[in-house]
């Protein structure tokens, strides 16, 4: 099992008060404690997750969402200690739940980062945990977030509440103060367009993007085993590569 560091400690709480423009700040005492108390359990893939009652939204537009399957990812952020090099910001695009098909705001984390099962993937999701902990290691802290932040299937509504997720992921950007911002998809690049920070921004590609397998090994200074292990390694030090150009 790959190693977790320290979860939703040091700044996070003052940094997730920059998601109170969308939900009541109780709300991310009782989600803290949930995401942190299931971090090891590998039978996470059965759980209902945990939900958002609309009496918890502090933001009025959305009630649009009322009636439809909806997700929001809490952001997180990662640390071992206090960071050294101060913090990277970890963009995604949107908190995906076209499986659900039931009327809720479920809530999750980025990339599923609180589920052991996902972070010890050898996939998508475990590139991406592997990623947090290499810069991790380095000396920074990494706040995970995403750009859309809710996903209903009803994408005219979702759009109406663009200039409110815009504003929260500013006041993210401000409390955070980014060393590097990194943005992994075109959707999550293209949603920085209308902050102070645009400019920052670094685009990567989305880890679930079906690139070409070679992909993984452009520009590699090493042989890597074929193995899951081995691609998993190539497909890391990769996103290394791309971010620190």
């Amino acid at each position: 099992m790959r190693e977790v560091p320290d979860f939703n400690k040091d700044r996070w709480r003052e940094f997730i008060s920059s998601q109170e423009a969308l939900f009541r700040s109780s709300v991310f005492d009782h989600l803290a404690n949930y995401f942190e108390d299931n971090l090891y359990r590998a039978d996470r893939a059965g759980d209902v997750m945990p939900v958002i009652s609309p009496n918890d939204f502090n933001c009025p537009g959305l009630e649009i969402i009322q009636g439809l399957p909806a997700g929001y990812d809490m952001p997180c952020l990662i640390t071992d200690g206090k960071p050294e090099k101060g913090y990277l910001f970890f963009c995604a695009q949107d908190p995906l739940r076209n499986w659900q098909k039931h009327a809720a705001l479920t809530v999750s984390t980025p990339f599923g980062i609180d589920n052991a099962k996902f972070r010890n993937s050898y996939k998508n999701y475990g590139a991406f945990w592997e990623l947090i902990l290499r810069f991790v290691k380095a000396g920074y802290g990494v706040w995970v977030t995403d750009a859309r932040k809710v996903w209903t299937p009803d994408y005219g509504r979702a759009d109406a509440l663009a200039p409110v997720f815009a504003e929260v992921l500013e006041r993210e950007i401000e409390l955070v103060a980014p060393a590097k911002i990194f943005a992994f998809g075109g959707q999550a690049y293209r949603s920085f367009v209308k902050t102070s920070a645009f400019e920052r921004v670094i685009g990567v590609q989305h880890p679930s993007y079906r690139a070409k397998a070679s992909w993984k090994y452009e520009g590699a200074t090493r042989e890597y085993p074929d193995s899951p292990q081995g691609r998993l390694e190539a497909t890391v030090d990769r996103y290394i590569r791309a971010m620190e150009t």
